[in-house]
């Protein structure tokens, strides 16, 4: 992920420095940034795709799993709270610069429910890793 993040950000920032001086380079620096944005969009997108699919996991683990690993669990839901977060401030600096409003739009809005969700599941988790562990 790591790897293909910085390969999604690097055109992004050649972009970035694309010249300006005429209308016809400022129409082409403008089209290769909305792209650009959106490549650069998709690996944290799913980054807060794979770290909710993840936190639902330890939802069952909580309940399900093995007792002797129940601090593991609550070790494992406070990294994905992080995780997911992170993942939003990306997907957020990157919609915010987008033209296509429309596309921001929607991407923002499955990001913050899958954070909002996420996050209020890993605290829910914790807490209960909290309880059984006295």
């Amino acid at each position: 992920m790591i790897d293909k993040d910085a390969e999604g950000f690097y055109p992004l920032s050649k972009a970035y420095g694309l010249p300006t001086s005429t209308e016809e380079e400022k129409q082409y620096k403008a089209e290769t940034m909305e792209k650009c944005l959106k490549v650069a969009c998709e690996v944290p997108m799913n980054i807060v795709r794979l770290c909710f699919d993840s936190i639902k996991l330890h939802e069952e683990l909580v309940d399900k799993g093995s007792k002797l690993a129940i601090s593991d669990v609550g070790c494992g839901v406070q990294c994905l709270r992080a995780a997911i977060l992170s993942g939003q401030l990306n997907v957020i600096i990157n919609v915010n610069s987008m033209k296509d409003r429309e596309y921001a739009e929607k991407i923002e809005k499955e990001c913050n429910q899958l954070v909002q969700d996420g996050v209020k599941i890993c605290d829910e988790v914790y807490q209960k890793v909290l309880v059984a562990l006295g």
